[in-house]
């Protein structure tokens, strides 16, 4: 594995860096968290989860996003 860490893990020890790297979302012990769910306001199903509108951009624009029925709220 080469990620730019091989020095500090040689430093520090491999599982200190990967738990450091694992906070911040990186390295291998890194587990995503499912989303938080929220009610639609169009179906009423639990499922719609809160989506970054224009990632790329500096827009700042969140919607609300619903699976089941393409529901979409800008908040």
């Amino acid at each position: 594995m080469s990620d730019k860490f091989d020095e500090a893990r040689e430093e520090l020890g491999t599982e200190k860096v990967d738990d450091f790297l694992a906070k911040f979302g990186l390295g291998p012990k890194y587990v995503p968290s499912e989303p938080k769910k929220h009610k639609c306001v169009a179906c009423g199903e639990l499922n719609a989860v809160w989506k970054e509108r224009h990632a790329d951009t500096d827009m700042n624009c969140m919607a609300l996003c619903c699976p089941d029925c393409g529901h979409e709220v800008e908040q």
